[in-house]
């Protein structure tokens, strides 16, 4: 269980919209799958946006995988997807990220997650998270500092809750919290 709720927060560190993490600096388990679903609100000047998304992960190798997510509702459609790969084995956890997106315009991803066990069934996680999107006439890069508690409900079910905070003028706060179930 702890494989999988880990493998399934690594996936979604990375994918959500523009600076949204949503997992820790541990990767899953080669072969191992998880599915997420999350709600994040955007909050830019009094300008809110709800969001819901939907993300996959797998396990790719010791160290290594890919997610993907996809927004379900808002205004505009996100689709993304990274690589994670960790550079830490023991506690502090640490992880990062590459990957790409489609939100309005194309956009890369960068991010570094340091995780720390909390208790046994609960890590604490933060880092940075930016984007590079290329939009007309040159390209911006919004930056993020987030922090989230990753909860075990089980087995095969996590609980994230997660706060992004938008270090440029460019970069929206965002709220998010949703579940992780692993397979």
């Amino acid at each position: 269980m702890k494989k999988c709720l880990i493998v399934f927060l690594l996936i979604l560190v990375p994918m959500m919209l523009n600076a949204q993490v949503f997992g820790t600096g541990q990767t899953m388990r080669r072969g191992s799958t998880s599915i997420g679903i999350n709600p994040a609100l955007y909050m830019t000047e009094g300008n809110d946006e709800l969001y819901l998304y939907i993300h996959l992960g797998h396990g790719l190798r010791r160290g290594l995988d890919l997610g993907a997510k996809v927004n379900i509702i808002g205004d505009v459609t996100y689709f993304g997807a990274d690589l994670e790969w960790q550079l830490a084995r023991r506690s502090p956890f640490v992880s990062i990220s590459a990957g790409a997106h489609k939100f309005v315009d194309f956009g890369l991803d960068a991010t570094l997650n340091v995780t720390f066990p909390l208790k046994r069934r609960m890590n604490l996680y933060f880092g940075g998270d930016m984007d590079i999107d290329f939009v007309e006439p040159e390209s911006i890069t919004p930056l993020w500092a987030f922090v989230g508690l990753d909860i075990s409900m089980g087995r095969k079910v996590a609980l994230l809750l997660e706060g992004c905070m938008g270090i440029n003028d460019i970069a929206s706060d965002i709220l998010s919290g949703g579940f992780n179930f692993y397979f």
